[in-house]
């Protein structure tokens, strides 16, 4: 038995698809995409860190820079954002907006602007993989990423232009084969269905969504239906034969009753931080 359900948005705002392909009858065709909602009116709600260049994404490097959050995730206040780690064994100069690491004739430059948390002093020595500079949020929010636009379909190399933690915001990854009801850029109410299908797979056990099972509720109809054509054969049996109907322990009853839980009961389809 299959249950539909309905993703609905927790919050009011503006609807952004991020790598969302859909057919002709909106219904999503891979797996993998998100729609945020986002509510941009309050700027000072939103914290946003530039690059000076695209940087590439990689969230396990510990050689030049990494990403500590996953596109769409929550994060808190404090927790790191981005670091930057030194690529070489050798001795620190800090100057403005940049940190160098000297080995002989070996020189790594790192950017490093106004949102950075610098880790090391001018003439320090440092490993290689020695972080030595990061970002960090200074609130709790939805983190989204300004993806710089790649030179061809067969780049499949990432970047970031730009990192942005909103606070009024939520982010939901949608399976595929769901059909979207929102559109791209459209404003929403919270509470508004923005998509729905039927989960073919595991692995969406992490998301915010409403089970409105309706084949359930068919099959009750259908199975109360029976249930009266049965009591209505049985009254007219009665009124034939004179006999008195004996009552018969239902040895299973105790044991259907113990096994029927509430089915309604879903985990939220936010996607969290791990």
């Amino acid at each position: 038995m299959k249950d539909l359900i309905s993703i609905r948005s927790d919050v009011s705002g503006i609807v952004e698809y991020f790598q969302i392909k859909t057919n002709k009858l909106k219904r999503v065709l891979l797996p993998g995409g998100m729609i945020f909602v986002t509510n941009r009116q309050r700027k000072e709600r939103i914290f946003k860190i530039d690059f000076s260049e695209p940087i590439k994404y990689s969230l396990k490097s510990r050689l030049g820079s990494a990403f500590h959050c996953q596109h769409g995730e929550e994060i808190d206040e404090g927790d790191d954002v981005f670091t930057i780690f030194s690529e070489i064994e050798g001795v620190v100069a800090i100057q403005k907006n940049k940190i160098t690491v000297t080995k002989k004739s070996i020189v790594k430059e790192y950017e490093v602007e106004k949102n950075y948390e610098i880790l090391v002093a001018d003439e320090d020595k440092v490993k290689a993989g020695q972080p030595i500079a990061k970002i960090v949020s200074p609130v709790y929010g939805i983190v989204k990423y300004g993806f710089a636009p790649q030179e061809s379909e067969k780049d499949r190399v990432k970047k970031i232009e730009f990192v942005e933690i909103l606070q009024d915001a939520v982010a939901y990854e949608i399976p595929d084969d769901f059909q979207i009801k929102v559109s791209n850029g459209a404003e929403i109410k919270s509470g508004v269905v923005i998509a729905e299908g039927v989960i073919r797979e595991e692995g969406y056990e992490d998301l915010a969504i409403e089970k409105e099972s309706y084949e359930e509720e068919k099959e009750e109809e259908e199975s109360n239906s029976e249930e009266e054509e049965i009591e209505e054969a049985d009254e007219e049996a009665k009124g034939d034969f004179n006999y008195e109907e004996e009552a018969v322990d239902n040895e299973f009853e105790e044991e259907e009753e113990q096994a029927s839980g509430d089915d309604d009961d879903f985990p939220p389809f936010k996607k969290k931080k791990k």
